[in-house]
């Protein structure tokens, strides 16, 4: 004998998926802003311990020391918030992806006279996490480009090894992308979405993230194209702040404060500013063989059937021309990284 039930699990809807979402955000930059309040405590402390050193007066050390405690009472107090921000954005969190899970989770209960079995099926994907607030006049802006022609690709941003992922805000137009954010290129960068499975996936997305200015970071993002062929992008930022260079000096600049690469350099260029280091750049100029074959076939699927000899010489001209093409323009952006204009220029011309 044997009984089968379903039962549909409380299903969350999508204003309690942005409700969630909403909360957790609020936790996270309340997280953000009670630990900047912390290093300036610290910060205070620290000012208030050394005026205690250079006192030399009974009366300049009475005050002194006077300060340094109200500075340890202000850090500490700092301290607990912080604790309890941090608890608060946990609860959120863990809040966020139970609503998730609800909107997918179906449970089917199946009894026997013998046996029992439940099943719950759940998307599995990894949540992006907003990124931290930022400074628009100090942190490195690290851009990701698909000029025309444009080769399919999405984006996973990943979390730096070290370091984090910054939002520099105003005035920049656009938002800097999130930590484990996944985004669609094939639209072109002005034009990119949000690779995500709940409501949210589709939504216009950004082609920049970027990372402190005065602190060390790097990491890996990693790019996958529409055949599956993945490229990895590394970047880095010493925290280092450049030189300051005269614009006649510009052609010589050499800062080594940002540093970028990947490990298919026939498909993806990377540069850097090398005269105040405020820019990581990644262009991709090739698409992988399969996928540039697919494309070249696209474009030619218009056109009356050739003959064979004449395809096959047809194909082996245009990727010539492509090979050509890509030459010339990893010499022209080779030219326009040592050519670079200053931060501010250039994140006018790109945002």
């Amino acid at each position: 004998m044997e009984a089968q039930s379903t039962t549909q699990a409380w299903v969350a809807s999508e204003l309690d998926v942005k409700t969630a979402e909403a909360k957790m955000e609020a936790a996270q930059e309340k997280v953000e802003f009670v630990a900047e309040k912390v290093e300036e405590a610290k910060e205070t402390l620290k000012t208030a311990e050394a005026k205690v050193e250079a006192a030399q007066t009974t009366e300049e050390v009475r005050v002194a020391e006077v300060a340094v405690e109200q500075a340890e009472a202000t850090v500490k107090a700092a301290v607990a918030v912080a604790a309890t921000a941090e608890q608060e954005n946990e609860e959120a969190v863990q809040e966020f992806e139970e609503t998730v899970e609800r909107t997918t989770t179906t449970t089917t209960t199946t009894t026997t006279t013998t046996t029992t079995t439940t099943t719950t099926t759940t998307e599995d994907w990894i949540r992006p996490v907003r990124a931290a607030r930022g400074n628009s006049d100090k942190d490195v802006g690290v851009y990701v480009y698909n000029h025309a022609p444009l080769i399919p690709f999405e984006l996973f941003t990943a979390e730096p090894s070290v370091g984090k992922w910054l939002n520099r805000g105003k005035p920049i137009p656009e938002r800097d992308w999130n930590t484990n954010e996944r985004i669609d290129f094939s639209g072109g960068h002005d034009a990119t979405k949000s690779v995500r499975p709940d409501s949210q996936g589709g939504r216009k997305a950004t082609f920049h993230g970027a990372v402190s200015g005065s602190k060390a970071t790097s990491g890996s993002m990693v790019l996958t194209f529409e055949g599956g062929k993945e490229c990895k992008l590394d970047y880095a930022y010493s925290g280092e702040e450049c030189p300051h260079l005269e614009p006649e000096e510009y052609g010589t600049a050499s800062c080594e404060s940002a540093s970028s690469s990947s490990d298919c350099p026939e498909f993806v260029i990377s540069t850097v500013d090398n005269i105040n280091g405020k820019s990581i750049t990644f262009v991709v100029q090739n698409a992988p063989p399969a996928a540039a074959l697919e494309l070249l076939t696209d474009a030619r699927s218009t056109a009356p059937p050739p003959s064979r000899t004449a395809m096959l010489m047809g194909i082996s001209g245009m990727l010539s021309l492509v090979a050509f093409t890509a030459l010339a323009s990893w010499r022209r952006s080779a030219v326009a990284s040592v050519q670079a204009q200053p931060a501010a220029t250039e994140l006018a011309e790109r945002c």
